[in-house]
């Protein structure tokens, strides 16, 4: 596991690098990879089924996302990206692709399925982290004074 942890943080980090972040958020970019395959890798090793896994993983993602994106002033989107990599189905959806291909379309539906549910439980996770975010953060601006109205203007 220790292996898989080590490449989680060296893809997260090189795409970083290759959706051109910020230097100085290459290495916390690569920690938010690992801290989600991490925890991929321990609710799969509890037992917990792969969707919910990756659901959580995604959201593990997400808030780490949020919180890194307020500390370094950059979009969420800077980290949130390059955070997924290590969950994404490429294997799967490359097997899809393949079976469709050699004409297996009974077995390139199933792994498309898969792929479509996995692909969902992430972009499930990035949402609903996101939208809680955007809720805290409305809530905090209303307790200062501030209304929907005067962020549009600013």
């Amino acid at each position: 596991m220790l292996l898989e942890v080590f490449f989680a943080f060296l893809a997260s980090a090189g795409f970083a690098i290759l959706f051109q972040a910020p230097k100085s958020c290459l290495f916390a970019g690569g920690m938010i990879g690992t801290g989600g395959w991490i925890s991929y890798r321990l609710l799969a090793l509890v037992g917990v089924p792969n969707i919910l896994t990756l659901f959580f993983a995604a959201i593990v993602v997400a808030a780490l996302s949020e919180w890194m994106a307020r500390v370094f002033k950059v979009p969420v989107t800077v980290f949130a990206v390059s955070g997924i990599i290590p969950l994404v189905p490429g294997s799967i959806a490359y097997s899809t692709m393949y079976n469709f291909a050699r004409g297996n379309y009974i077995e390139g539906l199933a792994l498309g399925a898969k792929t479509f549910l996995t692909a969902g439980a992430i972009a499930a996770g990035l949402v609903f982290v996101g939208a809680l975010a955007r809720i805290v953060k409305y809530q905090g601006d209303q307790k200062h004074g501030e209304s929907i109205a005067d962020n549009n203007t600013k």
